[in-house]
């Protein structure tokens, strides 16, 4: 199987404090990795370093040069007024620019297949400030994937949300990464949730504590420590 992210040897320091300490691991075609860990121990920082906010560490990170990579960050400004339209959010993905709404023949193909298969028809003429907090990740969603990306990367797409509209953001995420063959890279404090959705896992305390079959670990006893201490 082809990898298309590899992190090797990974170190991050912010003053004395090592954040991430010597990690490696690959995200392979098609695989969808769930990145845990309890509260401060690098998850979003790992993100950080990968999506090149952070740009200062030593060891590598490589992507294929022909792959992708769509974000969702965990700051997406929920409840900030952005005069734009859900449509408007949604088609910036395939530019980059917001209000460039030219769109190919290619385009528009791709796009009637994002707005179908993760069910927004219904809201592409609403505004995005009037939208839901899960709404409105769903639009992010769908703007990252008019990129067409190979890589989707998303920091705690879930927090903040009920149980309900998680299992809904859930369900979208798995689907996305069946039916785009999207290869998902996602940080969830819903340790137990992510575990049955995800096929991999790496647990983060600083250093990697597993890397592998998310089936195996939550047979782990980092697993039942990790739950029993969980918020």
């Amino acid at each position: 199987m082809h990898s298309l992210l590899n992190v090797s040897n990974l170190t991050i320091t912010f003053g004395m404090q090592k954040v991430i300490d010597n990690v490696s691991f690959s995200l392979f075609e098609g695989q969808y990795l769930a990145v845990i860990g309890p509260n401060g121990s690098g998850k979003s920082t790992l993100v950080k370093a990968i999506t090149k906010e952070i740009k200062r560490y030593h060891g590598s990170i490589s992507i294929d040069r022909h792959v992708t990579c769509g974000y969702m960050s965990q700051q997406n400004q929920d409840g900030e007024f952005f005069p734009a339209t859900a449509y408007e959010i949604v088609v910036s993905g395939f530019s980059k620019k917001l209000f460039n709404f030219w769109l190919s023949k290619e385009e528009k193909i791709h796009l009637s297949s994002v707005i179908e298969e993760l069910g927004i028809k219904d809201l592409m003429d609403r505004s995005f400030f009037s939208l839901s907090g899960c709404q409105k990740r769903i639009i992010l969603m769908a703007r990252a994937l008019c990129a067409r990306p190979e890589i989707l990367i998303l920091d705690e797409p879930e927090a903040g949300l009920d149980c309900r509209t998680r299992e809904k953001i859930y369900s979208l995420i798995r689907h996305v990464n069946k039916f785009y063959k999207v290869a998902i890279l996602i940080v969830c404090h819903d340790i137990s949730r992510i575990c049955k959705e995800s096929d991999s896992v790496l647990c983060l305390e600083h250093k990697v504590k597993y890397l592998g079959n998310s089936k195996e670990f939550i047979e782990s006893a980092i697993f039942r420590e990790l739950s029993e201490h969980s918020v």
